[in-house]
């Protein structure tokens, strides 16, 4: 779990991509292992991000876009940001319902294991 939209990691994907596949294709021998999938991919389907601290509609679309809103947890960076604010920034986003309640909740009852509320 890495906190505020992934750290600009998710930014990063196509400069770490591309630049992986360079150093395996064209540094002769390679500079880095050759690995089975490109980076960005080992971090979609193993690292999940939260929203903490970055209360920003246009950041959220292109984090849901990059790495799916299977791997967004809403979160507030408490006790650096105000929750009012926050809660406002996820209840307004415009996202699908289903999207943005797997942001909003069962992405952290998945992940943490947490009952849902009957």
């Amino acid at each position: 779990m890495i906190g505020h939209m992934g750290e600009g990691l998710p930014y990063w994907f196509y400069r770490i991509d591309h630049m992986h596949h360079n150093m395996v294709t064209l540094a002769k021998p390679p500079l880095r292992p050759v690995l089975r999938k490109m980076p960005s991919e080992y971090f979609r389907s193993n690292i999940s991000i939260t929203t903490s601290g970055v209360n920003w509609h246009q950041a959220l679309a292109f984090a849901e876009e990059v790495v799916g809103a299977d791997n967004i947890m809403f979160a507030i960076d408490y006790p650096y940001e105000r929750t009012e604010p926050a809660v406002s920034f996820i209840r307004s986003a415009p996202l699908p319902p289903d999207k943005l309640e797997r942001i909003a909740y069962r992405n952290a009852e998945r992940i943490f294991g947490i009952k849902p509320a009957s």
